[in-house]
């Protein structure tokens, strides 16, 4: 299937309308089909409608056996909200971020890589762990492939699913389990979550890293919260350019408070110290030097976004990460 020239609302019909067949359909390859439709329009959303959507609403009315089963899920319903003991039935709604995949379609490094700059943390499925013939697998910890804390809900307990545009206190806490306790993060932004699919990420750098230069304890105390794109999104001049020409353009990250701050740079000088940089760390080090410098005094070339402005200027952009 595909999202294309559909909206938003078009697109929670299809979706309304496939959790109604994962609930009344017996044969299987029309659970199978139901399942890659609605997949489909939830790990497309964040490439074709991030402006649109930021979020999966997912209504549950779940049910509890006095057997002690499921006790994950259960425990993690009990801490988020504040109950000695859950018994018989639940209303929750879950808001998750929206999914998204990468891969090379190889094995491999590449593929590895991949995994790991995934959020796959939901999908339709068939033949749950219960025996279930359909039904929705929740990672609950909302994060790559690594460490998941999946749950299942059969097609039964979902009162529905849908595309919606929350803010950021309407997600659904993150969680990881330690021994039988949950631990638990206050879910990132939707600015936060798209900025992670675009790519970009940080790199450790210590004070000897940065070279004398102006600015340097600025440069220092900046460079451990920026946020650059990977190389193979072109959202960053790549280093050969920025030695022979002596500026660059491109974006970053400042994600030093709750709410991360988008950087657009445009031809902004490099200082003559970084000229000679190695290509591994100049992008974070010529980064952290301009926001610094903007944040002394504002530069001419130098534009920032906060919140909803950061899907929607990056949004624009066409880029493709190669793994």
């Amino acid at each position: 299937m595909s999202t294309e020239k559909r909206s938003v609302e078009e697109l929670n019909g299809v979706l309304e309308r496939g959790i109604q067949t994962l609930k009344t359909e017996k044969r299987r390859k029309a659970l199978e089909k139901a399942s890659e439709e609605m997949n489909t329009i939830l790990y497309e959303a964040i490439e074709k409608y991030p402006n649109e959507a930021n979020a999966v609403s997912i209504p549950t009315k779940i049910y509890f056996n006095e057997d002690g089963s499921r006790y994950g899920l259960r425990s993690f319903l009990e801490s988020v909200i504040g109950s000695q003991k859950l018994s018989g039935s639940i209303s929750f709604e879950f808001v998750k971020h929206l999914p998204y995949v990468f891969t090379t379609g190889t094995h491999g490094s590449g593929e590895r890589m991949a995994g790991f700059s995934s959020c796959p943390n939901l999908s339709l499925e068939t033949d749950l762990e219960d025996g279930s013939p359909a039904g929705l697998r929740l990672d609950l910890a909302d994060g790559n492939y690594i460490g998941q804390e999946n749950v299942f809900l059969p097609a039964s307990e979902i009162q529905s699913i849908s595309l919606e545009r929350v803010a950021d206190e309407k997600f659904t806490p993150r969680g990881r389990r330690v021994s039988r306790n949950w631990e638990f993060k206050e879910n990132y932004s939707g600015a936060a979550h798209y900025i992670y699919y675009m790519g970009f990420c940080g790199l450790l750098l210590n004070k000897e890293d940065v070279p004398e230069m102006g600015l340097r304890d600025e440069v220092v105390a900046t460079v451990r919260n920026v946020l650059v794109p990977d190389f193979s999104s072109r959202l960053f001049s790549p280093a050969h350019q920025i030695s022979e020409n002596g500026y660059f353009s491109g974006f970053a990250v400042d994600d030093n408070s709750k709410e991360p701050v988008l950087y657009e740079f445009e031809n902004a000088p490099v200082p003559k110290e970084l000229l000679n940089d190695s290509a591994g760390r100049m992008a974070e080090i010529l980064s952290a030097y301009t926001i610094a410098k903007h944040k002394a005094e504002p530069q001419t070339g130098v534009k920032t976004y906060n919140g909803d402005s950061i899907i929607a200027r990056l949004s624009q952009i066409e880029s493709k990460r190669i793994f």
